[in-house]
């Protein structure tokens, strides 16, 4: 799917606004915000689905590395050690349940636009022969001013020993397969040779 990543927005309020015949700044401002939450959309929907088209590579690449005694030895102490890819996801997770906290308590304070992407200037346009300036909504990307005490504290959940040993229990069963078969295999290797 491609996203439009250089809309001119200022372009493309202006023509809502005469199509819709808007005149006063409340209902441009809200038209723009309307614009903003849209492609903000757009663009979150467009990270998701690469996020999960990336995950679902990095899932096979993970899978048919493990067979090996190598990668299921990495994997297994990835787990143990609670590091890795799997820390790195619950971290993006918990990174992204947090954006949404905040988001949440800055909708509380006026407009917002719900997506990081868009950083830029206030937008200007013309109505009726007369210039407009929109300015912009809160972004759950800026620095809060005032008082702070409203906002959570971000957290990242931390696994036990206990966990992470369940979690590596299926690639250490791959290494004990790995030991067993080579066990198996090494008599009959011997036998092969002529000891003379």
């Amino acid at each position: 799917r491609t996203i439009m990543f250089t809309t001119n927005y200022a372009a493309e309020l202006e023509k809502r606004v005469n199509a819709k015949r808007l005149k006063s700044a409340e209902e441009i401002k809200l038209e723009a915000y309307t614009i903003l939450d849209e492609k903000g959309e757009e663009l979150f929907e467009w990270s998701e689905e690469h996020r999960n088209a990336t995950r679902q590579k990095q899932d096979l690449a993970r899978n048919l590395a493990r067979i090996s005694p190598a990668g299921a030895f990495q994997f297994a102490m990835e787990n143990v050690a609670d590091s890795g890819l799997k820390r790195q996801r619950r971290f993006e997770q918990a990174a992204r349940n947090y954006y949404h906290a905040v988001l949440s308590i800055q909708e509380k304070r006026g407009p917002t636009f719900k997506s990081p992407f868009l950083l830029f200037g206030p937008l200007t346009i013309k109505v009726d022969g007369e210039t407009v300036n929109v300015p912009l909504p809160y972004s759950p990307v800026t620095v809060p001013d005032g008082d702070i005490r409203e906002y959570p504290r971000f957290s990242f959940p931390k696994i036990s020993l206990g966990e992470g040993i369940s979690d590596g229990l299926w690639d250490v069963s791959i290494l004990l397969l790995w030991n067993l078969m080579l066990a198996l295999l090494a008599p009959f290797m011997f036998l092969r040779y002529d000891v003379k």
